[in-house]
């Protein structure tokens, strides 16, 4: 919340683009884009609305510091990101399988994609690089939580 006061629906906006450029053309995006507007933007104003008037100038004052949505590329840049996303308190949570499983949900939607559309299974030029992707992505998982900070870390 020191970076977008909507950080929930920020993540949900970042996946759902993600998973729109899975499965449909790159323009699409903006379909996407247009259609969570239309639909989170009145909950947005809604709820901001609610909160001016429980917390009044405080509130207010947060607004216009902190964006509504998209973090300001300064803050970004500023961020210690080790302090924001600390990899032990990660691995220590329920969160951990998602990390796991969405690699694994983007190569399977991949395939189910190539199956309707050309109704044949992924090609090695499909399938590999994918594979080559979550590998990598688990190694730096794997790197990162008991290399750097020890297989007793919780």
């Amino acid at each position: 919340y020191a970076y977008t006061r909507n950080p929930m629906y920020l993540g949900t906006f970042l996946i759902g683009i993600g998973f729109t450029l899975i499965f449909w053309p790159w323009w699409a995006v903006f379909i996407f884009a247009g259609l969570f507007y239309l639909r989170f933007s009145p909950l947005v104003r809604s709820e901001q609305q609610h909160l001016k008037t429980i917390f009044g100038p405080s509130y207010e004052d947060y607004c216009h510091r902190v964006p509504a949505f998209f973090p300001s590329i300064g803050s970004i840049l500023s961020m210690n990101h080790r302090l924001e996303c600390p990899w032990p308190e990660l691995w220590a949570t329920k969160e951990r399988r998602t990390i796991w499983a969405l690699p694994l949900i983007a190569l399977v939607a991949e395939m189910l994609q190539e199956y309707w559309f050309y109704r044949t299974f992924p090609s090695l030029n499909t399938f590999l690089p994918l594979l080559l992707a979550i590998g990598i992505f688990g190694i730096i998982m794997t790197y990162e939580y008991f290399w750097k900070y020890g297989k007793n870390s919780k």
